[in-house]
């Protein structure tokens, strides 16, 4: 497969992001996940981190010379993924919001989940995706492979979490928000994945997701894993790293790293 240039970013103006390519920026915002693309001064922003992250991602974005933010995306809305979405909002107003649209309960918790759920609601440029949705943006395609309109009612939160593919100049990135090994044993049956050049592993590396089936059809270039320094979970976890470590030697942390940024040449 093609190579990427890797590019580990201190908190600085990178020169990336002034070019015609696309780059992705896997921001650290500790426990948690945001997912910048950026492209020609106008950005797709995946996940917000929690909601004290976010005037660190809003800082980082004005470093990196965004003009537009064309749309958020918020793959589910457990808090750190989705509770920066007020801060967000109130910056880039005119941004399209798209999420699974899960249908949220009155007994949901966190808090958190319900609020960000009834603001949404209120947003008229939410847009609900599921799978067999694409969004086209500036070259690049970023295909819904996850979830099924029957996922979206369920009172699992991850596993109706937003599995994305995106694709620029023949190059695949594959995103698979929180889902779990249960979620990937159906995205494999239904034929939906294919080999990929990044993989953003799976609920910060919890043992519970990147299984080795899933890993024998993406069979990834490289691995990055969004998660926080000595979490109280453990992720990620060691059995996933060294399931991990028999596909690629090219594993990248957040915690470790810090933001991680792939330029799409």
């Amino acid at each position: 497969m093609p190579v990427f240039f890797l590019l580990l970013v201190i908190l600085s103006c990178s020169p990336e992001a002034k070019s015609n390519n696309l780059s992705i920026h896997v921001l650290d915002v500790g426990e948690g996940q945001a997912v910048l693309l950026s492209k020609d001064h106008h950005a797709v922003l995946i996940d917000t981190g929690h909601a004290g992250q976010a005037l660190s991602v809003l800082k980082r974005m004005q470093q990196l010379e965004i003009e537009s933010l064309d749309y958020l995306i918020l793959t589910h809305l457990h808090p750190d993924h989705a509770s920066g979405y007020f801060r967000i909002h109130e910056a880039y107003p005119a941004a399209v919001v798209a999420d699974n649209c899960h249908v949220i309960k009155p007994t949901t918790t966190p808090d958190m989940v319900r609020w960000v759920d009834k603001a949404l609601q209120l947003n008229p440029a939410r847009r609900c995706l599921s799978a067999g949705d694409f969004i086209h943006w500036q070259g690049v395609e970023i295909k819904v492979l996850w979830p099924g309109l029957q996922a979206t009612t369920a009172d699992n939160l991850n596993d109706s979490s937003l599995v994305l593919q995106i694709t620029s100049n023949g190059r695949r990135l594959l995103l698979m928000g929180d889902v779990g090994v249960k979620v990937e044993t159906e995205l494999i049956k239904n034929g939906q994945l294919l080999p990929v050049d990044i993989l953003l592993a799976g609920h910060h590396g919890s043992d519970k997701s990147t299984s080795e089936k899933l890993l024998d059809v993406v069979t990834p270039n490289r691995v990055v894993i969004s998660t926080n320094k000595n979490n109280m979970r453990g992720y990620p976890a060691k059995s996933t790293l060294n399931r991990l470590k028999k596909y690629t030697g090219l594993i990248y942390r957040t915690d470790q790293q810090g933001e991680i940024v792939f330029n799409m040449k």
